[in-house]
């Protein structure tokens, strides 16, 4: 894995009013923390590559100074994730729910920001396949499966840029 870089240092000027990061993909940790190793997805499941997160871990995205923010979180959640408490965080604000199991993309309206960067915090119901599933030797402690991440500030349009170069 590679030394954690400033997101913001990375993505700037336009790139950062609308971008893409594959999570998973080569460049991702300089914006997840806390998150288990990149996996690849199995082709019978859509393919690409994902990451694990814990039952607390975190998203640090560079935003654009003032203007409000959404972001689109491309993830599969077990049943055993979820939990009342389930969601996306700024500051100890749920600002999303986590409330349904499977494939799904969940949408975040975030408020305007004063820096060039905002950390968001995924928190859920951590569980251990090898207890859940029968077979599985797995002793992580897991969270969700996220395979993208999108953020795309009030007024940008077109396709969003890869954030993995």
């Amino acid at each position: 894995e590679q030394a954690e870089v400033d997101p913001a240092v990375v993505l700037g000027g336009e790139g950062r009013a609308h971008y893409r990061v594959q999570v998973g993909a080569v460049n991702d940790r300089r914006f997840v923390r806390r998150f288990h190793g990149r996996e690849e997805v199995p082709h019978w499941f859509g393919g690409g590559t994902m990451r694990w997160s814990k039952d607390d871990s975190d998203l640090v995205l560079p935003v654009v100074p003032g203007k409000p923010f959404t972001v689109m979180l491309r993830m599969m959640v077990p049943e055993h994730a979820l939990d009342p408490e389930a969601g996306i965080y700024l500051e100890g604000r749920k600002l999303a729910a986590i409330s349904q199991a499977g494939e799904q993309t969940l949408e975040v309206k975030v408020p305007a920001q004063q820096g060039d960067s905002v950390t968001l915090t995924l928190r859920c119901k951590g569980w251990v396949p090898g207890e859940k599933m029968p077979g599985s030797g797995d002793r992580r402690k897991l969270g969700i499966a996220l395979y993208s991440i999108t953020v795309k500030s009030e007024g940008a349009s077109g396709e969003p840029v890869s954030a993995n170069r």
